[in-house]
């Protein structure tokens, strides 16, 4: 199964001072009832970011008590429980939402 992405907020306007010369999005990204092993695929597609946009950098956090890290290098979305071990292979986390934001360039 795919996360479900909801666009919060996307600036779609370059405003250097607020954003460090790049644009931003927040997203909620609910997870899936089967969480693979070396995260969700999350591409710049899948947040609805504009053609050709690149992903420099993100915030993210969990409900549930999970840790939320993006690898905007692999476009991955990897979750962790306490102690920083990644949740196990097949965890149903269709109850956690994360909040993401992201600044990008295209």
């Amino acid at each position: 199964m795919a996360v479900t992405v909801a666009e919060v907020y996307d600036s779609q306007e370059f405003v250097p001072e607020q954003n460090f010369g790049q644009l931003c999005g927040v997203f909620n990204v609910t997870l899936d009832a089967s969480y693979p092993t070396g995260g969700e695929d999350l591409t710049e597609t899948a947040l609805g970011l504009p053609s050709g946009a690149t992903v420099t950098a993100a915030l993210a956090s969990a409900t549930g008590g999970y840790v939320a890290h993006y690898d905007h290098a692999n476009d991955k979305l990897i979750m962790y429980v306490s102690g920083g071990t990644e949740v196990s292979d097949t965890t149903d986390l269709s109850a956690v939402v994360v909040a993401i934001k992201v600044w990008y360039t295209r």
